[in-house]
């Protein structure tokens, strides 16, 4: 599933950004509001990396308000990574496909107005 979710961030027309391939079951890339699109991780200023660190913790805080998914989220300093989401999938028995899709396409909604 985690190569499902790289697979649909890759190809997701600059809504998110892939941190790293996939790693087993777990998965890491920014959500990015359309007014930071398109973001291409070579030119990016300092300024739009700052921007693009304070988009996860805001849309998180949507969903959690929402009552929607739970996924976390967390910079990597020493690697230059500001905030990322961090999907981590433990079980593919109680999550599809459709689900990840759903939850990507929710955060797009979610992220609009950041």
């Amino acid at each position: 599933l985690a190569k499902f979710v790289e697979e649909e961030v890759e190809n997701s027309e600059g809504k998110f950004v892939l941190v790293q391939p996939a790693q087993c079951s777990n998965i890491g890339f920014w959500y990015v509001p359309p007014r930071l699109r398109p973001f291409d991780r070579e030119t990016a200023t300092k300024e739009d990396w700052a921007e693009l660190g304070r988009v996860a913790p805001k849309v998180k805080d949507a969903m959690q308000k929402a009552g929607d998914a739970m996924i976390g989220f967390q910079p990597i300093a020493s690697m230059g990574y500001v905030n990322f989401f961090r999907l981590v999938l433990p079980n593919p028995r109680h999550v599809t496909e459709m689900d990840l899709r759903s939850m990507l396409d929710r955060m797009d909604v979610y992220g609009q107005e950041f």
